[in-house]
């Protein structure tokens, strides 16, 4: 994979965050045929942000906390499936169109860009097995 050669992944998710949202805002300030393809790149750029983005959390995250972690980002992510259609048609009823939305959404993929891109990421220490400062089991055994 070409994002895998380079050392700052959230580049190319956020890259593919920014076709996305540059297509949905095509998409409602253009005619249909035009609209129509806008939305085909959003689409494209939605999935290879989404392919793009799970590879990053594993590889920062230590293994004792990692399931847990991601478990917590797929589910505030899955809330999007209910705040976005209904935000989509807030907006819709609000302004009259669907433009309102498709730009809301274009928005919201440019603030993901950016939050993807800024964050902070450092690789989770490998110490073979022992607590996070570097201890051994030593610790938790004087603990007992």
């Amino acid at each position: 994979m070409l994002a895998a050669r380079f050392k700052r992944q959230q580049f190319w998710v956020a890259a593919a965050l920014v076709i996305s949202a540059t297509g949905m805002a095509v998409s409602a300030s253009s005619g249909p045929v035009i609209g129509f393809v806008a939305v085909c790149f959003a689409g494209i750029g939605f999935k290879a942000a989404s392919s793009l983005f799970w590879p990053i959390p594993q590889a920062y995250l230590d293994a004792r906390i990692a399931a847990a972690v991601l478990a917590l980002v797929n589910s505030l992510g899955n809330l999007g499936g209910f705040f976005a259609p209904a935000t989509f048609g807030y907006l819709e009823q609000k302004t009259g169109s669907i433009q309102g939305g498709l730009y809301a959404l274009s928005g919201a993929s440019l603030l993901a860009a950016v939050l993807v891109f800024l964050a902070r990421t450092r690789p989770a220490a490998q110490d073979g097995g022992g607590t996070a400062s570097g201890k051994s089991e030593a610790v938790v055994k004087h603990a007992a």
